[in-house]
């Protein structure tokens, strides 16, 4: 983990312990790894994003339509 985001180990010990609050620049870069968003991250938000980075509007469309059929059966 400390590899992917360009941080030490120990600095990962430390955010785990609560000793340390990581930096913008780690926040971002996390988010990256995780594919989520940094309001996530920090607990603010518990809804997950999709990465639809590549895809086009036809596709994005598809995947939103299959996220409203599946919500619809919750």
């Amino acid at each position: 983990m400390a590899d992917l985001a360009d941080v030490a180990i120990s600095v990962i010990s430390a955010y785990e312990s609560g000793n340390r609050y990581p930096s913008y620049e780690v926040l971002i870069n996390l988010s990256h790894i995780f594919h989520v968003s940094i309001d996530y991250l920090l607990g603010i938000s518990t809804i997950k994003s999709i990465d639809v980075t590549g895809l086009n509007d036809n596709e994005i469309d598809v995947i939103m339509q299959m996220v409203e059929i599946l919500k619809s059966n919750i």
